[in-house]
């Protein structure tokens, strides 16, 4: 799929759902799953694994126009692709392989957990060594898309200052447990959770990659400027509601405005 075959895709297929899919969580799965099915989750994922492999000034204009088709499913999808680039650059050439093709298709989605990473102090999350693998104990304070993403890629500092990121089942069990859907100034839709971790074992199978412990700064020198497509695709949408507005009740004040 070309990029403008993307775009006209959020045009006839997300934008006239708008509303629905930022109040419907069944709404939001299945406009998801359609990206999937459409190979839209896998902008970000080489060719040779299956996805469009789309580079960086393509990536962004698709990411400006899918906040400005709809919010809340740019949210859940930027975080699905942002998993899949971590990915696409690991190390671990099996697990590569065997996720990224999956993750393409949308057969299974990701989210991520590493904003925690920015926080002073003792870590919310730890992983430690294990026979064949880690544990991570701890909280993730900020897991969006519960009960909608089947994996998560997760970052957990180690005991001597590394950061393990991970990827692992997003899903209730004796080792994982969700709080109720936290209350959003907006998005609620997306399920964004606290998720309490015991014991949960990784195995190096699923290891993404270890990272130096200035890993999170570092990245955000170069992510903060990287998010604004997604301000300004809902700056658009902003001006998008205005002009129809002007469009329904024939206001010229209106039109000249937006």
């Amino acid at each position: 799929m070309s990029l403008d075959a993307a775009l006209q895709f959020l045009s006839d297929r997300v934008r006239p759902r708008a509303g629905e899919l930022d109040q419907s969580l069944e709404a939001l799965r299945n406009g998801l799953a359609d990206m999937g099915r459409n190979g839209l989750l896998g902008l970000r994922v080489p060719k040779e694994f299956g996805g469009k492999g789309f580079g960086t000034i393509e990536f962004r204009r698709f990411q400006e126009a899918s906040a400005r088709a709809r919010g809340a499913l740019a949210f859940l999808e930027s975080q699905h692709q942002s998993a899949c680039s971590l990915i696409a650059r690991s190390t671990n050439d099996s697990l590569r392989a065997r996720l990224l093709p999956l993750l393409a298709r949308g057969e299974a989605t990701s989210a991520i957990a590493f904003s925690h990473l920015r926080r002073a102090g003792p870590p919310l999350v730890q992983a430690t060594p294990a026979p064949g693998g880690y544990h991570l104990r701890g909280r993730l304070p900020w897991v969006t898309g519960w009960g909608i993403f089947t994996l998560c890629l997760t970052a957990a500092p180690l005991p001597d200052g590394r950061i393990l990121f991970a990827v692992h089942p997003l899903a209730p069990s004796a080792t994982m447990t969700a709080s109720p859907p936290l209350a959003l100034a907006a998005m609620e839709v997306t399920q964004t959770v606290t998720v309490e971790v015991h014991d949960h074992f990784i195995p190096e199978s699923d290891v993404v990659d270890l990272h130096p412990p200035t890993w999170i700064q570092e990245n955000d020198r170069i992510a903060v400027v990287l998010q604004s497509p997604l301000a300004l695709g809902c700056a658009q949408a902003g001006i998008d509601v205005l002009r129809d507005e002007a469009v329904k009740r024939s206001s010229a004040v209106m039109a000249g405005a937006a």
